[in-house]
């Protein structure tokens, strides 16, 4: 199940969220962009809705036709979601892992995602690590506070949570970006359903 999938189910499941903002960006490269100020130039640079009705299978397809104008930019997710009664400003939790990719890794994401109890949601494997696309909706405040026990994992990078925070909100890679050295788009490992359950490994 590709990212994709992932977010035709979202979407056909959280009936209460009317659409999701995506964006366009050049996705970063740790051997090119060092620092927190270098990261900022890779900033999204195109932001725009789209309606939960229309997300469905193949819809990658149409975003990157109408959006996509180079080869070393990506169709992203941003944690920006608007409710039905048009409340602005609610956030999915989104988180982008960078530790390695191994058994060991993984059980160390679900290890800290149990901790931190924001269980509800997908584990993906992007690449080179993983990303958590969370299930639930949180408040600008909830969401900084997310942002701020996400600052403290040592598996997050370390200006990740703080880029996020400053710019508003949360932004993962859904395409692959072979010139950017992203080659492979996000997959699903699994779907996190019940809390109570027995991660791998752990």
């Amino acid at each position: 199940m590709n990212v994709e999938d992932v977010l035709v189910e979202l979407a056909r499941e959280k009936e209460d969220i009317e659409a999701y903002k995506f964006c366009v960006f050049k996705p970063y490269i740790k051997e090119e962009d060092k620092d927190y100020f270098s990261i900022l130039a890779v900033l999204p640079f195109s932001l725009f809705w789209v309606s939960r009705m229309r997300i469905y299978g193949g819809f990658f397809n149409h975003l990157r036709t109408k959006y996509i104008r180079s080869d070393e930019t990506v169709l992203g997710l941003t944690s920006l979601v608007k409710l039905k009664d048009n409340r602005e400003q609610q956030h999915l939790p989104l988180i982008d892992f960078n530790c390695g990719k191994s058994p060991e890794d993984l059980a160390k994401v679900y290890e800290e995602l149990k901790r931190l109890k924001y269980l509800e949601g997908y584990v993906l494997d992007s690449g080179r690590s993983y990303h958590y696309i969370g299930a639930n909706v949180f408040s600008d405040g909830e969401f900084n506070r997310f942002l701020e026990d996400v600052h403290e994992l040592d598996i997050v990078g370390h200006n990740w949570p703080r880029l996020q925070k400053d710019v508003g909100y949360a932004v993962l890679r859904l395409t692959a970006c072979p010139k950017r050295g992203k080659f492979q788009a996000p997959r699903l490992i699994e779907k996190i359903e019940d809390v109570q359950l027995r991660f791998p490994g752990m």
